[in-house]
């Protein structure tokens, strides 16, 4: 990490300051139109610390380097002011910038002791990231093979004295930490959604359609994958396990780890949280925090997951690997499918064929694809909604970082079909298959879109996973994250184009 630089927010410092965050940015791989959009970010943001401040703010600039991002820091002194809030339209907006400055588009500003700081923590580019799981499969399998050339005791000592014991502190430490996440994400993004969709008309339709997109497609599709998978009993019975949802005291579901109970819990405290309005102020920014802190612990989780697919793949026999062909493939031709129908809705709404809508939606699918995230690949789908698909840019910024919260159909079926393979394909009424859908739904918009989200979410709801399950899980992960996240970059471009459509046709009445 090089020494902070020090400058004057004037014309010409600002200028080459700027210049020195975008040579920084190409430098660490960052493509030319990326690193111009920090570039001007920071640039904006300079000049209005100049302007509130003065042209003679001292002010200095950190450029840091670490694993898997970079990071730009901007200090000056003077009295608490936030850059970022000018130009915000309404209060309306505020869920969006939180949401692009976990993405790295916007900077986080704080202020202690007389001194601002804007943060801007920018992703690298990850269009490998998939290549590391890969290749922690196939370690394990290769330990595993030489276990077994060494004897034929040697397979279950090694799981038992190290890929178990390995497998099952992994899923304690999941435990601990993901049911939080997911109490204080879900309160804070009720809070988001009920602000967004009561502060515009654009706000209720990103908002309300976005929702509908992402509970009625997983419920679909786990109709459908019960009917492939022959699973009788699609009745509606079994009413009563509603009430199971309201727990006995607050602490014992993130025990139990009971993703219905705490989705409960969260949905309590998310309007406790609006109903006391300014009054609860410190509470909705600590809880804003603390679903800061555990995202962060969620993505380091994610990051520790090739290890896990090392224990894991060694604890399972090779011939079994064929006997996850059949959800692999209803999976990919189920979402396919949907994205097909998707499509030609589209092509009838907005009047285009499907062979030029195509061309414009393709571009960033193989980055989304590569890195198996819809995160990394987020700025590609910013430029190419705007550039490309011509989609007003209120409506872009607005509704593509809340796209990636709500918008989560395919993660959501990937969790749901993942989870009843794994649980045996068991019999059962369509509510419990609903329920694994809507499961998927609250994961899905709480955990990070990155290889190995899905892992962590089948080793959270089903904890106790036997090592081959686990594999099993290991390579759903590898297979359904890549496709998902392409797929579901086509869904979250096709549905702004037709929102845009939407709001146009009521700006005309």
């Amino acid at each position: 990490m090089a020494a902070p630089e020090r400058f004057t927010a004037n014309n010409a410092d600002i200028a080459e300051m700027c210049a020195r965050i975008e040579r920084f940015l190409a430098q660490e791989g960052f493509e030319p139109r990326e690193a111009e959009r920090l570039r001007l970010t920071a640039e904006t943001l300079l000049r209005r610390v100049s302007e509130r401040l003065g042209w003679g703010t001292r002010c200095t600039l950190s450029l840091e380097r670490h694993p898997g991002f970079v990071r730009i820091r901007l200090r000056y002194a003077g009295g608490a002011f936030d850059p970022t809030l000018v130009g915000r339209e309404s209060e309306g907006d505020a869920w969006s910038a939180r949401l692009l400055a976990g993405l790295g588009l916007v900077p986080e500003w704080s202020w202690q002791r007389g001194m601002n700081t804007l943060s801007l923590r920018a992703r690298r580019r990850e269009n490998r990231a998939l290549l590391l799981p890969l290749a922690a499969l196939a370690l394990g399998a290769l330990l595993r093979f030489c276990c077994s050339a060494a004897g034929a005791a040697w397979p279950e000592a090694a799981e038992r004295m190290v890929f178990l014991p390995l497998l099952h502190t992994f899923g304690n430490a999941v435990g601990a930490f993901l049911a939080l996440k997911l109490f204080f994400s879900t309160a804070c993004t009720i809070c988001g959604t009920v602000e967004t969709a009561a502060s515009s008309r654009a706000g209720r339709l990103t908002t309300s359609r976005f929702l509908a997109v992402s509970l009625l497609l997983p419920l679909s599709g786990i109709f459908v994958l019960s009917r492939i998978f022959g699973i009788p009993g699609a009745g509606m019975g079994h009413a009563a396990q509603l009430w199971a949802l309201v727990p006995a005291d607050p602490f014992s579901p993130f025990v139990t780890r009971n993703i219905g109970q705490i989705a409960f819990l969260s949905v309590v405290a998310g309007a406790a949280l609006l109903s006391l309005g300014g009054r609860a102020d410190r509470l909705r920014a600590w809880t804003e925090q603390c679903d800061v802190l555990f995202s962060a612990i969620a993505e380091t989780l994610c990051r520790l997951t090739p290890l896990t697919f090392i224990a894991a793949s060694a604890c399972m026999p090779l011939h079994t690997l064929a006997q996850i062909w059949k959800p692999l493939v209803a999976f990919a031709a189920l979402t396919l499918a949907a994205a097909l129908v998707w499509l030609l809705v589209a092509c009838l709404r907005l009047r285009t064929t499907p062979k030029v809508l195509c061309k414009r939606l393709l571009p960033p699918l193989a980055a989304a694809f590569c890195a198996g995230s819809g995160d990394a690949a987020f700025g590609k789908l910013m430029d190419n909604c705007e550039n490309e698909l011509g989609i007003a840019h209120p409506l872009v910024l607005a509704g593509l970082p809340i796209g990636g919260v709500l918008c989560v159909p395919v993660p959501a079926l990937a969790f749901a079909a993942s989870a009843l393979f794994l649980a045996g394909v068991p019999s059962g009424d369509f509510l419990s298959l609903a329920g694994a859908a809507l499961a998927g739904v609250l994961l899905a918009s709480a955990l990070p879109s990155a290889p190995g989200a899905l892992f962590l979410a089948l080793t959270f709801a089903l904890p106790e996973l036997s090592g081959a399950d686990a594999a099993r899980a290991a390579v759903f992960d590898l297979c359904f994250t890549a496709w998902g996240a392409a797929v579901s970059a086509a869904f979250l471009q096709t549905e702004l184009l037709l929102q845009g459509k939407r709001l146009d046709q009521l700006a005309q009445k």
